[in-house]
C-alpha cells in the first residue's frame, strides 16, 4: 500500500508540532519527578543534566532534519526549503501562543 504524499507545509506543520509536544511531554515527566531528584547524590546532576540535553538535542534534531535531508539529497530544494521555513513559523506561533497563555494564566492569578 502506498504512503499518502503530504505537503511539504503539512510536513513541517507537523513537525513542528511533534518537537513541541516532546518539550510538552519532557517538561511535565521533568516537573513529576522533580521529588525523586533531591535524593539523587550532587556529582550526577551534571551527567544527568548533559545526558538529557544530548538526547533532547538528538531527538529534535531527528525529527526536524530528517525530511529536510532527504529531499536535499534528491534535489528537491524548494520542498526541503519549504518544510523549513514552515515548521519555523508554526514553532513561532506555538512560542507565541505559550508565552501568551503564560501571561494570561498569570494576569487572571492577580
Amino acid at each position: 500500500m502506498r504512503k499518502p504524499h503530504l505537503k511539504p507545509v503539512t510536513v513541517g506543520i507537523l513537525q513542528a508540532l511533534g518537537v513541541f509536544l516532546y518539550i510538552v511531554l519532557f517538561t511535565v515527566i521533568i516537573q513529576t519527578f522533580g521529588t525523586i531528584a533531591n535524593n539523587i547524590p550532587e556529582y550526577f546532576a551534571p551527567v544527568i543534566a548533559l545526558l538529557t540535553f544530548s538526547f533532547s538535542a538528538l531527538l529534535c534534531a531527528f525529527i526536524t532534519l530528517t525530511r529536510p535531508i532527504i529531499l536535499l539529497f534528491r534535489q528537491r530544494y524548494r520542498d526541503a526549503i519549504v518544510i523549513i521555513a514552515s515548521m519555523l513559523m508554526t514553532m513561532a506561533v506555538l512560542l507565541l501562543f505559550s508565552i501568551g497563555s503564560i501571561l494570561l494564566y498569570h494576569t487572571m492569578l492577580k
